[in-house]
């Protein structure tokens, strides 16, 4: 009977946790400046974000598409790399793949990831947003159709859910 007894509360305090999650919407996003300082790496071609949604949460992450005047790849996202560190960013210890994670001390709770647009794949948010989705895939396809795959860098701050 005792444990009848925990089992049930045990399943009933579950329940109630799992609820408050939903009760009590949450959202974090990248502070303004950081937004500031990715613009600031070159001429603004396209902005955007991107949300996830789990658990009463929403992650919105902001993306910005850049051209530092460079056409390869590579040096473009050299040059981006170079102008974030040049504000304090660096890369994530132990991480040479694409995209580039960079950190700053100044906004532990931020990152922002650098890759060239020609990897640059379009997040979904899997129904959470189908009109964002769809904007957002519609935008990076006139990105591509530019022309601009060699000489644009898409920089994204995402800020850590566990900030919100």
């Amino acid at each position: 009977m005792r444990t009848r007894w925990a089992a049930t509360a045990t399943a009933a305090i579950a329940v109630a946790l799992l609820a408050a999650c939903e009760a009590f919407p949450t959202t974090s996003r990248p502070p303004p400046d950081v937004v500031d300082e990715m613009r600031a790496v070159g001429n603004v071609v396209a902005s955007t974000t991107t949300e996830w949604y789990w658990d009463g949460h929403t992650d919105i992450d902001q993306v910005v598409v850049v051209d530092v005047g460079r056409l390869n790849p590579d040096d473009a996202v050299t040059t981006a790399i170079r102008t974030l560190q040049q504000r304090g960013w660096q890369r994530t210890k132990g991480v040479q793949n694409s995209p580039v994670d960079l950190e700053s001390g100044s906004w532990a709770e931020t990152s922002i990831w650098v890759q060239p647009l020609a990897s640059y794949e379009v997040p979904v948010s899997e129904g959470f947003n189908d009109q964002l989705d769809a904007s957002n895939a519609r935008l990076f396809g006139k990105l591509h159709a530019q022309g601009g795959t060699g000489a644009f860098v898409v920089l994204t701050a995402k800020s850590s859910w566990l900030s919100g």
